[in-house]
């Protein structure tokens, strides 16, 4: 199930995206000084820096974001898949069934109450 998170939560993950873009981005400058900022090349190199780390540290909170609701959905699977194992076993009880039904229906309740929330948390 999807924890609820306060805004600031993922600060220090979005801080790494922009640590590897920062890191992309020295690299271009490092290798642009080593051809030599005074050629085409280096000068290539050197102006696209800026771009290629704002685009590396985008892709790498995107990966996170995609790494994360797939850590997420893999839990809500094992978890759904779990209790419907013990609620079409013949050895359960009448009761714990019923208990069993009722943890299903608040899964389902906590998935649609986050999906809400990350659809309002969209900015427009």
């Amino acid at each position: 199930m999807a924890v609820r998170r306060s805004p600031h939560s993922n600060a220090g993950q979005r801080l790494n995206a922009g640590i590897g873009g920062a890191g992309s981005g020295t690299l271009l400058i490092t290798i642009a000084q080593h051809i030599g900022v005074d050629t085409i090349p280096g000068l290539v190199f050197l102006y696209s820096a800026p771009i290629l780390a704002v685009v590396t540290g985008a892709a790498f909170d995107q990966v996170r974001q995609w790494t994360e609701w797939y850590g997420e959905w893999a839990v809500i699977r094992r978890a759904r898949r779990t209790l419907e194992k013990q609620l079409n076993n013949p050895n359960t009880s009448t009761e714990h069934k019923k208990d069993i039904r009722c943890m299903l229906e608040q899964m389902d309740h906590t998935i649609a109450v986050n999906h809400l929330a990350r659809v309002k948390s969209i900015k427009s």
